[in-house]
């Protein structure tokens, strides 16, 4: 029988939130006195090792950041009863031609109650942000999270913006 030793790696492609592991259980000798043998996603370690199951990458284009305030981009969807996000979240933002003129942006919850630091597009260059939850108010379970100007609709400007977001879904309670 070959060992696992003797395996050549798989291809970065073939690593996926679902890609099925090999662990042993020292706790459970049900199978064996030294442990028992399961299966399991990648996606089922990442709490326990401190990583983040899923990942999103959303593109907002110059028209979406024009009407940031009276129509916020949707980054995630409500994750379900009983549930919430936990994030980190990089705001990449590509200048173009001419500067918005804009108040700053966040990340907002369903309640409109921002979520991440603010972010600047009003620059001449290109930027980027990572945050983290910042919650200054109540996030309430079961929110979607949107991008969002909280003041006004920028002007003028014309860069693009590219949302990369890594998350858990937490049960609440």
């Amino acid at each position: 029988m070959a060992r696992l030793t003797d395996k050549t790696f798989a291809q970065s492609t073939a690593i996926t939130p679902t890609t099925l592991i090999h662990i042993v259980y020292t706790g459970d000798p049900s199978q064996n006195p030294a442990g028992s043998s399961y299966k399991v996603e990648l996606n089922q370690i990442a709490p326990t090792i401190g990583g983040y199951q899923y990942y999103s990458e959303i593109t907002v284009s110059d028209s979406e950041i024009l009407t940031l305030n009276s129509l916020p981009v949707n980054i995630l969807p409500a994750p379900g009863s009983n549930k919430y996000y936990d994030f980190k979240v990089y705001f990449e933002y590509v200048y173009g031609t001419s500067s918005y003129s804009a108040n700053p942006i966040f990340l907002i919850d369903n309640a409109s109650n921002t979520v991440t630091k603010q972010f600047d597009i009003q620059g001449t260059a290109d930027v980027i942000m990572v945050s983290s939850m910042d919650i200054l108010n109540y996030m309430p379970v079961n929110s979607n999270l949107r991008l969002a100007d909280l003041v006004s609709n920028p002007t003028a400007g014309d860069g693009t913006m590219k949302i990369k977001i890594y998350y858990n879904i937490v049960d609440f309670g």
